[in-house]
């Protein structure tokens, strides 16, 4: 007997309803609109049980791009009552107002960059490069918002004391505020790890300008390391420096330099930087 009185009796409830969008052919709203509402409702409690069972779903017309802010509590309200019995009151809607930002609809593949922080065991690192599968994905959006896109990032991958191959997943970096979508949401990578082993190598700065400039520290030593599994191999690590530097006036020049051989690292270049003077 309780429970009929109690279920019979005016209560505020909170009801949720998804919402969908009507827009114009290649139009997209550059801010991701909500898909869904909540409703602040009154009835009975046994209107208010019947109503959860309906399946509630309302779409807004937005094919008319000058239309840039909806107030739902108006006009709008229609839209939700046609789908509640006729006796449960609509208090409040949140959010009340959508705005929307129209855009041009686009598409664009860019790269997939790794967000990693690995550290490996001593002499230990990375054979060449991280193979990541897919290395590209396609996203699609407002086109002013994807033209300021170059890469796509992946949530960052922490690994520690790293001294054998490594694969794994990485989830792509969610675009939460923007009307983004991505056309994967994760990506695999591998890599091969070896030991290493260190060397350096001396060069003449001076070799590397024109001839009436002169580097005052001439001396360029580069420290670098190669895999310990090509010791026994014939080998000789050649690098090349920057055409920057060839082409340096008088002045403070840094030094960078890069190894021919893919598997080759530089650990450091000493010195760094280098003052070049005229004869």
């Amino acid at each position: 007997m309780w429970l009929f009185i109690s279920m019979n009796r005016l209560h505020d409830y909170k009801i949720s309803v998804g919402v969908t969008y009507q827009l114009a052919e290649n139009t997209i709203s550059k801010n991701r609109l909500p898909d869904h509402v909540d409703l602040n409702v009154s009835a009975t409690g046994w209107k208010l049980l019947r109503a959860l069972f309906i399946e509630r779903n309302v779409e807004l017309d937005l094919r008319n791009t000058e239309i840039s802010k909806i107030f739902l509590p108006n006009e709008n309200v229609l839209l939700f009552t046609n789908d509640l019995p006729s006796d449960i009151a609509i208090n409040a809607i949140t959010p009340d107002t959508i705005l929307i930002d129209y855009d041009e609809k686009g598409s664009k593949k860019i790269p997939v960059v790794l967000n990693s922080d690995f550290t490996f065991k001593e002499n230990y690192d990375i054979v060449g490069e991280i193979k990541i599968i897919p290395d590209s994905i396609l996203i699609m959006g407002p086109k002013t918002i994807l033209d300021t896109y170059q890469t796509w990032t992946t949530e960052i991958i922490h690994k520690e004391d790293i001294d054998k191959n490594i694969s794994g997943n990485a989830a792509l970096k969610r675009a939460d505020k923007e009307n983004i979508s991505l056309s994967a949401i994760a990506i695999q990578y591998q890599a091969k790890v070896t030991e290493y082993e260190s060397s350096n190598i001396t060069f003449d700065a001076d070799s590397y300008v024109d001839e009436e400039f002169v580097v005052v520290q001439d001396e360029i030593r580069v420290y670098y390391k190669f895999p310990k599994d090509s010791a026994s191999q014939t080998f000789q690590a050649e690098f090349i420096i920057s055409e920057d530097f060839r082409s340096a006036d008088e002045g403070y020049r840094e030094i960078v330099m890069e190894p021919l051989s893919s598997f080759v690292k530089i650990d450091s270049i000493l010195p760094a930087i280098v003052e070049i003077k005229r004869k």
